[in-house]
């Protein structure tokens, strides 16, 4: 999957799911998110979790090098 249709999907879930937990399990990645932090964010064994306050912008450049680096 393309990292761009994955960050995409990421903030579909996190929007939908507004002061609540959400979960992703798919294609060797595994997410535990509540807005913008991400508890559990596990790229094929690699752990990449990140702070728990960080603006949207600073989220999906987390994201976006976690799965360059993949």
């Amino acid at each position: 999957m393309k990292t761009e249709l994955i960050i995409k999907h990421i903030n579909e879930l996190r929007k939908a799911n507004k002061d609540k937990w959400y979960t992703l399990d798919i294609d060797g990645i595994k997410i535990k998110g509540f807005s913008t932090w991400l508890q559990v964010f596990d790229i094929d064994g690699v752990d990449y979790s990140n702070e728990m306050q960080s603006s949207v912008k600073d989220f999906n450049k987390h994201i976006e090098q976690s799965l360059l680096n993949r």
